[in-house]
């Protein structure tokens, strides 16, 4: 085996984890770098909403320009981007270079992750493909739980700079193995003609406009705000069309033809949900910790690291054990929600005296649970993948919904912190006027919590109502975090049923590397062999206008039986072999002259059965199949059938 294709996508992977520190590591120290660099609150805000609008767009155009480019040319302009804006940062001589700067990291750290998934599945072949969506996990779950390590390393220890000089060595490696490892393909600048212009431009207008309102919202107080209304009124009119243009466009940057799949629009919406409550593991206690108990990140940053590692070790078991062909993903996924559904109950119970110590064992049901949970959803998306053409496209999609899912889960968090940091606030202080004379202004109760006033309303000690505020503030904390972790409780109950109402239909198809597009795989494990591993199978073309399209094996696995198409043999249950039966008989007869033209009545009424392009297949006359020989030769009637040789198979009512 080759090792320079593996070495090659380890520098991919260098890359895509030295993004996800440009954005995870400065949001954690933002606060150290508006000290040390002088900048507003307000103005600070905006450093992340340009990175999260920048990777968007990235995420959404990156897969169609590595088709144009190739792969290892846009590998390596997306590493020297990423390097280059990054270092130039701290030596910014204003606000508004950094937002710039800022613009383009974000705009790298798009272009790379996407490159990191179509790596794996170009690179690996079909029976360890499942480590390769391992590694792509590791920049969902790996590296985003390191960053408040990273960021405890340069801001406590070794210098704020470091923030953003780190991607010096990280993208000088990551750049050395892809220019060395990665296959050079030729360039197919012809596509240009057929770029999609009005899609990158409404793709602009509406990631910026929704992500800067999602981020820019709870501080601008909403639809109070003129730029608030503006955006949503952009928001609302881009989005829309860009569906539309991308729906129609014959090479579109977004191929939403592909979320009619199933598995797929199930896989890519629950990864969606699930990168929102992963945030359970990792900003809402660190949030806690920071804002009540006063931590550092070189305090807080156990409690993550414990997620961190167990990642190494979790997502390659997982990649293990979702490779038998007896274990059901669903099971899995079901499973892993558990955990994180046990977990975030279990630190909805916080109180004022909860530091790091309590959150450990909560932390690692979040570590078990999360690979747990992202792996079957990967493997459940990718396997809907029929050719090596619609990599891009599929990678286009997850990755545009997980840049989404960062920004709506910023501002899902915002608004709980809004709407019951308002509620708690309020009836803690109107508790407590309405018993002044206990709380307030009275000898006390107890006498190691004093009120602030004495029964004459003097202050009972120098600055003692301010003392009072914060002990109220802190309170509201612990209360709003704890609602948190409910909320966020109940999104994983509501992925659960989702995961249980899918797992009820079954799983998708598998792509094979090479294999030409109309051979696809069956969608169910038999006893014949590992599915999982993508073993072809034929699948019965199915009539043009009718509803049903799936295979005879997936009907024969929905009535528990297994039905599998392997080296020209079925096996199948006694009323689909009944049927086939019945079917060959037919098409044993001579072809009517309205079978000839593409035509056959059915109930009265006139039903296309082939398309223009499909004429000639079928006019080709039909070849006799005895009652006998049914069963075996249905494999290589259908391959005939595809190689122009045969007329098609008249499917059963």
């Amino acid at each position: 085996m080759d090792i320079k294709p593996l070495l090659g996508l380890s520098g991919v992977l260098i890359a895509a984890m030295t993004s996800e520190f440009n954005d995870q590591v400065t949001s954690i120290a933002l606060t150290d770098v508006r000290g040390a660099l002088g900048i507003s609150y307000d103005s600070a805000t905006w450093i992340e909403s340009l990175y999260v609008s920048a990777e968007i767009i990235g995420m959404a155009l990156s897969p169609w320009l590595l088709m144009t480019f190739t792969l290892r040319r846009w590998t390596l302009f997306a590493i020297a981007l990423c390097g280059a804006s990054s270092v130039l940062i701290p030596f910014s001589p204003n606000i508004e270079a950094i937002y710039a700067l800022r613009l383009l990291q974000g705009l790298a750290g798009g272009l790379i992750i996407p490159l990191l998934m179509t790596t794996a599945l170009r690179v690996l072949t079909p029976n360890i493909r499942l480590y390769g969506l391992a590694i792509y996990a590791l920049t969902a779950t790996f590296t985003p739980a390191l960053a408040e390590t990273a960021a405890a390393l340069w801001t406590d220890i070794v210098g704020w700079r470091f923030l953003f000089l780190q991607t010096i060595p990280l993208c000088s490696l990551a750049g050395v193995l892809v220019w060395y490892c990665l296959r050079q393909d030729h360039p197919r600048y012809e596509r240009f003609r057929m770029l999609d212009w009005p899609g990158a431009l409404l793709l602009v207008i509406a990631a910026g406009a929704l992500s800067t309102m999602l981020y820019q919202g709870d501080r601008l107080d909403w639809f109070n705000s003129r730029l608030i209304c503006i955006l949503a009124l952009l928001s609302a009119m881009a989005i829309p069309l860009l569906l539309v243009n991308e729906w129609f466009h014959p090479l579109p940057l977004l191929k939403l033809q592909m979320l009619g799949r199933r598995n797929f629009a199930y896989g890519a919406l629950a990864l969606f949900t699930f990168l929102v409550i992963s945030q359970s593991g990792s900003t809402v206690p660190l949030r806690y910790l920071q804002e009540v108990q006063g931590y550092r990140p070189l305090q807080s940053n156990l409690i993550t690291l414990e997620i961190a590692t167990l990642q190494l070790v979790m997502l390659p078991a997982m990649a293990l054990l979702l490779d038998y062909k007896r274990v059901d993903s669903r099971v899995v996924s079901l499973l892993g929600l558990g955990l994180i559904l046990a977990s975030c109950i279990g630190s909805s119970f916080l109180t004022i005296y909860w530091n790091r110590d309590q959150f450990y064992l909560w932390q690692l049901l979040q570590a078990v649970g999360q690979p747990m949970v992202i792996m079957p959803l990967l493997m459940m998306t990718t396997n809907t993948v029929t050719g090596p053409a619609e990599g891009p496209f599929a990678s286009a999609l997850v990755n545009t919904l997980r840049a989404v899912a960062e920004a709506v889960g910023a501002w899902f968090l915002a608004l709980i912190d809004r709407w019951r940091n308002a509620l708690h606030s309020d009836r803690i202080i109107d508790e407590a006027g309405q018993d002044r004379w206990r709380v307030i202004q009275s000898n006390g109760v107890l006498p190691q919590y004093p009120p602030p006033l004495t029964p004459a309303g003097h202050p009972r000690v120098p600055n003692s109502l301010e003392a009072f505020g914060h002990a109220v503030e802190q309170q509201v904390a612990i209360l709003s975090t704890s609602d948190t972790f409910l909320i966020l409780g109940a999104l994983t109950v509501v992925s659960t049923e989702g995961s249980r109402v899918e797992g009820a239909r079954g799983a998708g198809s598998r792509y094979v590397s090479g294999a030409p597009a109309p051979l696809a795989l069956c969608p169910g494990r038999t006893a014949r062999g590992d599915l999982r591993r993508g073993s072809p199978v034929y699948h019965f073309p199915a009539t043009p206008g009718r509803r049903d399209r799936r295979c005879i094996c997936d009907g024969a696995l929905r009535h528990g039986r297994t039905a599998h198409l392997r080296s020209g043999r079925h096996s199948a249950g006694r009323r689909q072999r009944r049927r086939q039966d019945r079917t060959n008989a037919r098409n044993s007869r001579p072809a009517r002259q309205s079978d000839r033209l593409g035509y056959r009545r059915g109930r009265g009424r006139t039903r296309q059965i082939a398309s223009r392009r499909n004429l000639r297949e079928a006019v080709t006359p039909a070849v006799d199949h005895s009652r006998a020989t049914s069963r075996r030769c249905v494999g290589a009637r259908q391959a005939r059938f595809r190689a122009g040789k045969c007329a098609p198979l008249r499917q059963p009512r």
